[in-house]
């Protein structure tokens, strides 16, 4: 069976968020911004999850697209909670960097989704 890239991804980045978001509330007190990241964080591979379940390829297309408009979102608080120096340089960069990762997914998975509906 192939490995689904975008699905793994999503979880072991959900994975990471929590671990940090948990710092975050509990170490640093810092409620607010750890409510938004982990919001955002975890509802990417939440909406993989539900696109991967979809009854039909329009359906697939708007979880897909709710997933990246979140990874797009995480990206916005991780610059934000790095500017308030609550994050540091290099876990700020592996972080930002995974969640780029997954973001060019979504592009590409995007793009050959409606390619192919525009091909019928």
């Amino acid at each position: 069976m192939k490995e689904n890239a975008i699905l793994k991804k999503s979880e072991s980045f959900a994975y990471r968020i929590v671990d940090f978001c948990h710092h975050l509330k509990y170490d640093l007190h810092e409620y607010q911004l750890a409510g938004q990241l982990i919001r955002s964080g975890t509802s990417i591979g939440a909406n993989v999850v539900e696109a991967q379940n979809s009854i039909s390829k329009k359906e697939f297309v708007v979880k897909m697209t709710i997933a990246q408009k979140e990874c797009g979102e995480t990206m916005y608080w991780l610059r934000v909670i790095h500017h308030g120096k609550y994050l540091e340089d290099a876990l700020f960069q592996s972080l930002y960097k995974d969640c780029e990762e997954i973001m060019w997914l979504f592009i590409s998975i995007l793009k050959s989704s409606k390619k192919t509906d525009l091909e019928r």
